[in-house]
């Protein structure tokens, strides 16, 4: 293609506006021209030309002649220049999505706040450390969930769960823990309730759910605790001492031990805990006593109903 005659604004403006489309055209396609071959040199080791390329990406706004070039440039500094420096962040995505260099991937992942770069950076990013850092400076939803997809440490990951925001992702990452001190760690302090319960589901240690059935702050977070619980004295204390009475409720719903059961149903203070653990009792004699004495009716009228109940199935 022809070069355009260099024109005074004068002189364009009196050619009229079709004259101005060509020649802005022709521009265009010579600018576009050059950066093409500036690639092409620049492929070929010439230093000059790739200092030039990752100049004219600086100022230009012709991502599409960039990325063409990215795509057939191996020159990892020319490519790590474009990444840190060009105008537009859909060629300093292409740039890094092509670097194989870890210092240049790490230094990008720490000073880019552009989600496209980040999202070509991360997958290429070895260190776990590096991969972790991004998502303590950014909360963009689609960055954080190629962190996790990309993080295998598990304390890093234990890490990315507490953290707060995008509850869905922070449960995700409790989810993918197998090591027991971390998934400890996740169930008491997390952020998220989603993220603490999804960790308290995978634990087995008895005196930790019981600590967490009877002091998170979350109700729901207290219910799986309760739920994971199969340890009767465990059951039978929270049942007593808890100070939500939900988490007592669920407790007692689990208990089978008749001794215990028979505790509850004598000295629990909330009356609702004692009908409901009078419910489960099978000692008649006792049944018979709380039927007579509790000072709540509505423990009376259960201890006489399931009293009852016994009776017939004699």
């Amino acid at each position: 293609m022809k070069r355009c005659r260099s024109k005074t604004m004068m002189q364009i403006l009196q050619d009229g506006s079709l004259r101005i489309l060509l020649c802005l055209t022709c521009s265009l396609a010579g600018a576009a021209d050059d950066i093409g071959r500036l690639g092409q040199e620049c492929q070929k080791g010439k230093r000059k030309a790739c200092e030039l390329l990752v100049a004219t990406a600086r100022r230009s706004n012709d991502s599409i002649a960039l990325i063409a070039v990215i795509e057939g440039l191996d020159n990892q500094g020319a490519l790590e220049g474009l990444a840190k420096t060009a105008g537009d962040s859909d060629v300093r995505a292409a740039a890094a999505g092509k670097l194989g260099n870890q210092q240049s991937l790490v230094s990008i992942s720490r000073t880019e706040r552009d989600p496209k770069v980040l999202l070509a950076v991360i997958p290429r990013l070895i260190d776990q450390a590096a991969v972790y850092d991004v998502s303590t400076a950014m909360m963009d939803r689609d960055v954080l969930e190629a962190v996790l997809d990309r993080l295998t440490d598990q304390p890093l990951i234990a890490a990315f769960a507490r953290a707060k925001g995008n509850q869905d992702l922070r449960a995700r990452a409790a989810a993918r823990l197998t090591d027991a001190a971390a998934l400890a760690e996740v169930a008491r302090t997390a952020g998220e309730a989603r993220a603490r319960m999804e960790a308290v589901a995978r634990l087995t240690d008895q005196t930790l759910l019981a600590s967490i059935a009877q002091e998170n702050g979350n109700e729901n977070v207290r219910r799986v605790a309760v739920a994971q619980i199969s340890d009767q004295p465990s059951l039978a204390s929270i049942a007593k001492s808890s100070t939500d009475q939900a988490t007592k409720m669920a407790a007692v719903a689990k208990l089978t031990d008749q001794a215990l059961l028979a505790d509850i149903s004598r000295n629990a203070g909330e009356w609702r805990v004692r009908s409901s653990a009078v419910a489960k009792l099978a000692d008649q004699a006792l049944l018979a006593e709380i039927a007579r004495s509790d000072r709540i009716e509505n423990v009376r009228a259960t201890a006489a109903m399931r009293l009852d109940d016994l009776r017939k199935k004699q």
